[in-house]
């Protein structure tokens, strides 16, 4: 658990600190910091509320699985967007 507590704490940092750079040129790191930052925290108290509620109904069972479920969205919207950021990447640059 503490791996994992690490690993994800470890890409919320990397996507604070490196992704707002790729938006300076447009003006725009400070927004793209601060949306972030607000996501990170609206999804962080969401989290809290949402899995303590299915541990009372579900058990922890039912939280990883909702976990699974997430992270597999997460991976499909990663490489589903892969592409548009390279675009998008390369327009800047």
């Amino acid at each position: 658990m503490m791996l994992a507590t690490g690993c994800m704490y470890g890409i919320n940092l990397m996507l604070i600190s490196h992704l707002p750079k790729y938006f300076a040129r447009l003006g725009m790191a400070a927004t793209i910091s601060g949306l972030l930052n607000a996501f990170t925290y609206v999804g962080s108290s969401l989290s809290a509320y949402c899995f303590g509620r299915v541990a009372e109904k579900s058990g922890w069972n039912g939280v990883i699985g909702i976990w699974l479920v997430f992270s597999a969205a997460g991976a499909v919207a990663l490489f589903g967007s892969m592409g548009k950021w390279r675009k998008f990447s390369e327009k800047i640059d």
